[in-house]
């Protein structure tokens, strides 16, 4: 029999398998002659790390979750000391070769008509070596950790949405197939060496994937029980995620960010290669803008909620001043910041004006970002321009005689100028400490009054 439950991430799968355990191993003790419970259990993971995590599974481990998470009274410990549990990942049922031979050897050995040597180990060989612990015991417990990855594949070939996968798309559903099958492959050769009594699976997310020949996403029938993340946090058994709430990208039916990677599949966006060779150099400033202004909706949402933290607000008034800080970097402030990067991608490269300009410095693209983000809400939002030498020209301009410039280069200085009627002039300033010179608010507040065209922050 085969049972899967489905539990949130977080929702503590390790701790149901090791009340499994224990509930399997006193009554397998307590009842010697049952066959309905058991002190044998293999737990397979999909992986090392997660395989190490599982070591609390183990009751003569210091941080065993027996003892630790009082899963059972202290008098019955010395029963699940009793269990035998043996913790690997799936990779270990490969078979492996007995005899390290040459090609030449094998040729040798084999004979111009002779039959191929076999040299793989046989799956008796293989549970011995994986599994030593657990020779002789009969009706085994598998636990499979992660269990979205061990399934056998439909027969009779692929699904539709299979054969019109190409690329990378094409390889990760085959790499899912093979590791379904190696997965599922050596739990059929335990319960034919051993006997398995019952395989109980644990996932999140417990659907047959891309390769498996069904749907992708369709749930494994033989799920029992559904713990979603909906109810693991109405009971407070998981953090409450925490997502930027803005849609940086207007005039859409559905928020963009919902789904990013869908988003950017549809947009056709080149993304990275994975590994170092196919990749090569990485420029963070080269990611697709869609993907660069979730970036920053997120970094600046979490920027503004941790530096709320840090200051504990004193006043009831404090904490909706924060609130409007917060509110305010998901209106007009990120807008202005999704307008820089697209600006930006379009001047990365030398000559990107064809007369000779110098591509966008990424120290002068910070420093607009950093200057945004300081800004006052009862400052508007300028406009922008890259210049010929590298920097970013950042203009308030609420009518011809009425201006002020600002240019953001590679060093903290912040060279700025300002018309005004007859009046006009220039002078010099630093950014210091994330902050604008309060010289400068000053004067944009001025050439900015009783403007209402503008962005107010």
């Amino acid at each position: 029999m085969r049972l899967a439950l489905k539990l949130a991430t977080g929702a503590g799968k390790t701790t149901v398998m090791a009340m499994l355990i224990a509930w399997q191993t006193i009554n397998a003790v307590r009842r010697p002659g049952s066959k309905q419970f058991t002190r044998g259990f293999l737990v397979v993971s999909p992986g090392l790390t997660i395989k190490d995590r599982l070591r609390v599974l183990r009751p003569n481990d210091p941080d065993s979750y027996y003892a630790s998470r009082e899963l059972v009274p202290t008098d019955m410990l010395d029963d699940v000391n009793r269990a035998k549990i043996l913790i690997t990942n799936y990779h270990a049922f490969k078979l492996r070769e007995r005899l390290d031979i040459s090609k030449g050897g094998r040729q040798l050995l084999k004979g111009r008509t002779g039959e191929d040597i076999r040299t793989l180990e046989t799956e008796g060989q293989m549970i011995q070596r994986v599994m030593p612990d657990l020779m002789g015991m009969k009706n085994i417990l598998v636990i499979n950790d992660e269990a979205h990855h061990c399934y056998r594949e439909k027969a009779g070939g692929s699904s539709d949405d299979e054969e019109d996968l190409k690329g990378d798309e094409k390889k990760e559903a085959e790499k899912n197939k093979e590791a379904a099958r190696l997965w599922i492959s050596g739990l059929e050769a335990v319960n034919r060496k051993l006997g398995v009594a019952r395989v109980i699976d644990l996932s999140a997310t417990p659907f047959f994937l891309s390769g498996s020949g069904y749907v992708e996403g369709t749930l494994f029938p033989w799920t029992m029980s559904d713990f979603s993340l909906m109810d693991a946090i109405e009971c407070g058994i998981v953090k409450l995620p925490r997502v930027p709430v803005a849609e940086n990208i207007p005039g859409n039916e559905m928020p963009m960010f919902r789904n990013l990677w869908e988003a950017l599949k549809k947009q056709k966006v080149s993304l990275p290669k994975a590994g170092r060779t196919k990749a090569g150099d990485l420029d963070p400033l080269k990611l697709p803008i869609l993907l660069q202004t979730a970036i920053e909706s997120l970094y600046g949402h979490h920027e503004v909620l941790l530096g709320a933290r840090r200051e504990p607000p004193r006043h009831a008034s404090s904490v909706v001043e924060r609130a409007e800080e917060s509110l305010a970097l998901f209106g007009p402030k990120s807008l202005a910041l999704s307008e820089l990067s697209i600006l930006a991608s379009e001047c990365r490269g030398q000559d990107w004006d064809g007369y000779g300009a110098e591509a966008l410095d990424p120290g002068a693209l910070r420093l607009a970002r950093d200057i945004i983000r300081s800004l006052p809400d009862d400052v508007p939002m300028p406009s922008f321009s890259i210049e010929p030498d590298g920097c970013v020209s950042m203009d308030w301009m609420p009518s011809p005689v009425r201006t002020f410039t600002l240019s953001a280069g590679k060093t903290d200085r912040l060279p700025y100028a300002w018309i005004e009627g007859t009046d006009r002039g220039h002078a010099v300033a630093k950014f210091v400490d994330g902050q604008l010179p309060p010289r400068i608010l000053q004067e944009i507040k001025r050439i900015c009054a009783n403007d209402t065209s503008l962005r107010a922050a």
